[in-house]
Parts: C-alpha cells; sequence; structure tokens
C-alpha cells in the first residue's frame, strides 16, 4: 500500500493545489474572524490575601 507522502512526491502539481487550496482558506478564514478594539468585558474583581508581619499595606503594595 502505498505512503500517504508518496502521493505528494509523485504528483508535485497536487501537492500544490492542496497547499494553496489551504493558504487560500486560511487568508479567508483570518478576515472573518471578528475582532473588536474593545471587547465586551464583564467587571471582575480581584482580591489579594497576603501575610507580611510589620507591614502596612503601602509596603505591601510596593510588592
Amino acid at each position: 500500500m502505498r505512503k500517504f507522502t508518496d502521493i505528494f512526491i509523485e504528483r508535485p502539481v497536487l501537492a500544490t493545489v492542496v497547499s494553496l487550496t489551504l493558504l487560500v482558506l486560511g487568508l479567508r478564514s483570518i478576515g472573518l474572524l471578528p475582532v473588536l478594539q474593545y471587547p465586551r468585558t464583564q467587571n471582575a474583581v480581584v482580591t489579594v490575601t497576603t501575610t507580611y508581619f510589620g507591614a502596612d499595606p503601602s509596603l505591601v503594595a510596593g510588592f
């Protein structure tokens, strides 16, 4: 049984057509992706808890 790669080695035109087809489809799909300058996000809240004995909040915030 022939290997999959042997088909493209024996038929370079087929390999070129398949490569160009993949390239064109990839470029087309890039143009169809939705890209927003300011994507819609939900506000997130992050809480950080740390233990640093003898330090005030401004010292910890400096790290």
